[in-house]
């Protein structure tokens, strides 16, 4: 009797214990966010940027050679998509 009145006591302190280390959250249900996901914005955006870039590059190959010059634009243009898309994963947002 003992033993059953010892372990029923130790398994209500954990219960306690544990559901009491649960905080609250105060943020409304239709703002959660989980992080790394994009808006539908964001994707619109980088899609748009593919599109962009992928049209620059036929452009520029269309007459069988790329200048340094536009190597280069390429390059920037590629290093501001990259760019863009850490930004939008990494924008502390929590996201649902």
């Amino acid at each position: 009797m003992k033993k059953l009145l010892l372990l029923g006591t130790i398994f209500t302190l954990f219960t306690v214990a544990a559901s009491a280390q649960k905080g609250r959250d105060v943020r409304p249900d239709k703002h959660r966010f989980e992080t790394g996901q994009l808006t539908r914005g964001e994707r619109f955006k980088l899609h748009k940027n593919k599109v962009d870039y992928n049209r620059t590059e036929r452009k520029f190959k269309r007459d069988g050679h790329m200048s340094r010059g536009e190597k280069r634009k390429l390059y920037k243009m590629k290093q501001h998509d990259r760019h863009m898309k850490y930004r939008f994963h990494h924008n502390n947002r929590k996201r649902s």
